[in-house]
């Protein structure tokens, strides 16, 4: 694996992550409200007698507004930070509630209404939560303590709530065992889905890749002409294409055998990618014996040049195979785009086809413009 599908990996499962994250937790603070509403309206005393309830609903209400527009932020680099403040609000909001779960307990008693319905309030929002352990076992966990902690030690304190705090700890542990399992479960399924990343991407590679030279193919011309076209034509930039034809290569086939013929490929696509090696230039196999090669930011004279100074090189270079040295001629057409609205990608290549066309009936190993 290259650094860069590391790095491309981290940040899906950090995004997978983020986005899992604000779908769970987007409507907690609003669940909280409800509550808050529900323990006063159940309450032993008058609704006057919860301020504290009344305030904390505001709270949670105005939480729920701010959560929901805490999207997940679009720049990979910036997800640690956003996935630490969300779980920051949760974790505020956690603790506001386990603060309100004391206050209830301690102010209606046990057997009220009001603290049957917070204590089921607390152990709804402590499974959404312990959930978020399966996200993120540290501030999952943070959470999670947040939640019923303070309540626990609070309630501690209290002989009437004492019974009521050790079964807050025994609930707590059960969501910390949930939730570790819960990690695990979402690990693997980030760690599948992965794996089937990778291998569409594998299977997307293969597809615009040539598999006897490596060299890109046919569908990845007709995928990137169009594209490098439009870029080209925004910017008002040069766009010359090759199209280059090996010289004699059904007599080499027919003599030698398609082996050999395979060999030559290999060899001329290699000596494409050392000649056309900058980083915007893309050598392609587009069938048989024929290549094109898109320059890009390249007027028709330099790529007139490029061109014949890689006729020269195949010339140069035979081709070796099994002790045998085979000489290797290519015959070369160049187009380069023309902005005047007459022009286009299929044309471009048609034009660089026809020039190709043209240095082969000329005489072969040669290198023909389109003007």
């Amino acid at each position: 694996m290259t650094a860069a599908d590391h790095q491309g990996d981290t940040a899906y499962r950090l995004r997978r992550t983020a986005d899992e994250l604000y779908r769970r937790a987007l409507d907690g603070p609003g669940f909280y409200a409800v509550g808050c509403f529900l323990v006063a309206s159940l309450g032993t005393k008058p609704w006057t007698e919860y301020p504290w309830h009344g305030l904390a609903a505001l709270i949670f209400l105005v939480a729920w507004w701010l959560r929901r527009q805490h999207r997940v932020a679009v720049q990979d680099e910036a997800l640690p930070a956003w996935l630490q403040r969300h779980f920051l609000h949760i974790q505020v909001c956690g603790l506001l509630w386990s603060l309100l779960l004391w206050q209830t307990g301690r102010q209606d008693g046990v057997g009220s209404t009001s603290l049957l319905v917070a204590l089921l309030s607390t152990a709804v929002a402590g499974l959404v939560t312990a959930s978020l352990v399966g996200l993120n076992r540290a501030q999952g966990h943070a959470a999670l303590a947040a939640l019923l902690l303070p309540a626990m030690v609070l309630m501690a304190f209290d002989v009437t709530l004492q019974a009521l705090s050790v079964t807050l700890l025994v609930f707590g542990l059960y969501l910390w065992s949930a939730g570790r399992r819960w990690y695990q479960s979402f690990a693997h399924q980030l760690d599948l889905e992965v794996q089937l990343r990778a291998s569409r991407a594998e299977i997307e590679r293969l597809t615009l890749q040539d598999p006897l030279t490596g060299l890109a193919n046919r569908r990845a011309l007709d995928l990137q002409l169009p594209q490098t076209w439009d870029q080209a034509h925004r910017r008002r930039e040069s766009l010359s294409l090759l199209a280059l034809d090996i010289d004699h290569f059904k007599r080499v086939n027919d003599q030698f055998g398609h082996a050999v013929g395979d060999a030559c490929l290999r060899h001329f696509a290699a000596l494409l990618r050392e000649h056309f090696r900058r980083a915007d230039d893309l050598p392609l196999r587009i069938g048989g014996e024929e290549f094109v090669v898109l320059l890009q930011d390249t007027p028709i004279d330099a790529a007139a040049e490029l061109a014949e100074r890689f006729r020269d090189r195949v010339q140069a270079s035979p081709c070796m195979h099994e002790g045998q040295s085979l000489a290797c001629t290519v015959s070369i057409g160049v187009a380069c785009a023309r902005w005047d609205g007459q022009d286009d990608a299929d044309h471009l290549l048609r034009r660089a086809d026809a020039a190709c066309y043209l240095a082969k009936h000329a005489g072969r190993n040669r290198v023909q413009t389109s003007h």
